[in-house]
């Protein structure tokens, strides 16, 4: 049998749900309501969330270090070497050298590189993310990374 037509203008119910303000909250688990200068409201094991105003905003969490960002700011990066081989990265907030964003520390092998380590500080200079990369070649090519966050 062929699907009725809809003959009413404006939104299905199947397609969306909508809420009306009201001026009271949830009172009981599972419930949800939309609170007229509140946003949404529910109540979930006696306790009363709301999703007005949760989690970040477009610019705080873009100014938010975290090692999953890469580096997408303004700042200063130094490299210390042994011989050919570059052993640190340092990324300071600028020259100074003052405030230190992040450090990656690698090690290697004869010529080939094992291991990177890269701590994230926060702004206080304290470490917060400790990313760990072991390198595995086949010959002279890395075939694989196996890659632990702490």
């Amino acid at each position: 049998m062929g699907k009725t037509p809809d003959r009413f203008p404006g939104t299905r119910e199947e397609e969306e749900i909508q809420l009306i303000p009201g001026a009271d909250s949830p009172t009981a688990d599972g419930m949800f309501a939309y609170k007229a200068g509140v946003g949404f409201e529910f109540l979930e094991e006696g306790a009363l969330k709301t999703l007005a105003g949760s989690g970040l905003t477009e610019p705080s969490h873009r100014v938010v270090d975290q090692l999953v960002h890469n580096l997408a700011e303004d700042s200063f990066t130094e490299y210390i070497y042994s011989g050919n081989q570059i052993t640190n990265e340092i990324v300071w907030a600028d020259a100074t050298k003052v405030t230190k964003i992040r450090e990656s520390t690698f090690t290697y092998t004869g010529n080939k590189i094992t291991q990177a380590v890269t701590v994230q500080y926060d702004g206080a200079g304290a470490p917060v993310e400790t990313l760990t990369e072991v390198f595995t070649y086949t010959g002279n090519k890395i075939t694989s990374v196996d890659t632990t966050r702490t």
